[in-house]
């Protein structure tokens, strides 16, 4: 379960106030502790429950009608053997679950590292890109695992027993992003709110998008509710941006004039790293308005850090 999973819930429960939708969302947790720091399981009453356990062996009595699958937390998994195990354990339980239920739908939360190493001559990637991980490396266990975990829910869904869709999921910022995890932007904004220089490791030529977590939930509900069974869509942000140019933006949104300090310069003739899809099919599919811009994402996450 990610912390920005838990802000894609809380606008289930701003629509569901709005609305009188009388939902009720269960959340699979390790801690029930955490799952009420980030969630405040007090103020949603009785509309937010917690449930212990870990995503391949949890057991629950109840039944769903909708069902989100976003457990996967690389970041805290001590090896590669144990994050495959992850993807593809928790997602056969989550698919057990879903078919004893009978539930109605399911969204299986998956990654644009699907795709392999995309291409550095093409600049967004798009759906129908038919690469992959390496097989012979064993950096490539959430690659795999995510792959695995798509076939797994495909070949169930196939039976006709319920609505399958896959997001796969590039770059966010936003509420609850980890300042001190593996995320380039969270460190680079944790940096330049303690005045700190922004330190960038590599040479930060690297090519991403970012998408902001008001959007991403967005986006996540719509691809739940309308998109089409057996269908994957990439969600992410509009604007590429090089990693050490992210540094650099980050600073000056903070109010700068924090230091950009780049590790290592580039090496010439290296072909360049690129991690940006193409969003076109979800917004075409569902008319969806172009993402919020990379400046006002970062100004709302910081906003947000400085107020908590």
């Amino acid at each position: 379960m990610t912390s920005l999973t838990i802000y894609i819930r809380s606008t289930l429960f701003t629509g569901d106030r709005a609305l009188g939708l009388n939902c009720h969302v269960t959340v699979l947790t390790r801690s029930l502790s955490r799952l009420d720091e980030i969630s405040d399981i007090s103020r949603a009453g009785k509309r937010l429950s917690g449930l212990i356990g870990d995503v391949r062996s949890f057991e629950t009595p109840d039944c769903f009608d909708v069902l989100v699958h976003a457990a996967t937390d690389v970041a805290s998994t001590p090896s590669p053997l144990v994050t495959f195990d992850t993807c593809v354990r928790g997602t056969e339980r989550v698919l057990e679950l879903a078919t004893r239920t009978q539930t109605g739908m399911l969204l299986l939360l998956s990654s644009g590292a699907v795709y392999g190493p995309q291409p550095s001559d093409m600049e967004r990637i798009s759906e129908t890109y038919s690469g992959g991980p390496s097989t012979l490396s064993p950096h490539a266990a959430y690659a795999e695992g995510k792959r695995a975990a798509e076939w797994l829910t495909m070949a169930h869904a196939s039976h006709g027993s319920f609505k399958a869709t896959v997001a796969r999921c590039f770059a966010f910022v936003g509420p609850y992003l980890p300042l001190d995890r593996q995320f380039a932007i969270g460190n680079f904004i944790r940096d330049a709110l303690s005045g700190q220089p922004i330190h960038v490791r590599g040479d930060g030529s690297a090519i991403r998008s970012y998408m902001h977590a008001t959007d991403l939930a967005a986006w996540l509900w719509t691809i739940l509710i309308s998109g089409s069974s057996g269908c994957a869509y990439n969600v992410g942000g509009a604007e590429s941006i090089s990693i050490a140019d992210l540094a650099r933006r980050v600073a000056a949104t903070c109010g700068g004039p924090q230091d950009v300090v780049v590790a290592q310069a580039p090496t010439l003739g290296r072909p360049t790293e690129r991690y940006v899809p193409n969003i076109s099919k979800a917004r075409q599919a569902f008319d969806l308005p172009d993402p919020m811009g990379l400046d006002i994402s970062i100004q709302r996450t910081v906003r947000w850090l400085r107020a908590r």
